[in-house]
């Protein structure tokens, strides 16, 4: 596991940028944002989680998935300790516990008791998977990026797990998981599919690209 620090020079405060007349600030308001909740583990087993919405595929070969933890978060200690995490995919019936999990600190109160949450072990990790989570990936920590007030987090998918009820044959159904957005401070859940990847093939010829 590799930890790579920032160059301090290069974090600014935020400036007031004039565009069109008119006054913005810079932010991180991009949206939609997947949720998905983390859980973690310690030496002493003690086990936690927390929702996490700043997260991403960075890597196919091999499989890598990065997130973004608060450095103050126990989830945070935890992780960086043990190397490992699972990343648990929610349904939008679990929204109250995913905001749960999201807003009160694992220092203070066992979200797996309060919640009622199922713990399910893992294949290479010793972090719990949720098993009221339809989808769960294992990961192991290869690299952690000091970016500012929060560290980006690696991880190389070891192992997946996929509930049955939510696959058509080895295809995740997503209307059968039912998985949460975020946009700023709002929960969404996902609309209708519109199309694949490539459909642009069927009408070649007659878009400007």
């Amino acid at each position: 596991m590799r930890r790579i620090e920032p160059n301090k020079e290069g974090l600014r405060k935020n400036r007031i940028v004039v565009q069109n007349g008119a006054l913005s600030i810079p932010s991180t308001c991009l949206f939609p944002l997947p949720v998905v909740m983390i859980s973690s583990s310690d030496k002493e087993n003690h086990v936690n989680v927390c929702t996490v919405s700043w997260i991403g595929v960075v890597s196919s070969k091999p499989y890598q998935i990065g997130i973004g933890l608060r450095k103050t978060r126990l989830s945070h200690q935890m992780i960086s300790k043990s190397g490992e995490f699972v990343i648990n995919i929610p349904t939008k019936e679990m929204i109250h516990i995913v905001d749960y999990c999201g807003l009160i600190s694992g220092e203070k109160r066992n979200k797996f008791k309060d919640c009622k949450l199922t713990v399910k072990r893992g294949k290479y990790v010793k972090a719990p998977l949720i098993k009221n989570c339809p989808v769960n990936y294992e990961c192991k920590v290869t690299l952690i990026i000091e970016a500012g007030s929060h560290d980006f987090i690696i991880g190389k998918v070891l192992a997946s797990h996929v509930n049955g009820k939510v696959k058509n044959g080895k295809q995740i159904c997503v209307n059968k998981v039912n998985p949460l957005t975020l946009c700023g401070n709002e929960y969404w859940s996902i609309g209708k599919r519109i199309g694949k990847v490539g459909i642009h093939k069927r009408i070649e010829g007659e878009i400007d690209v």
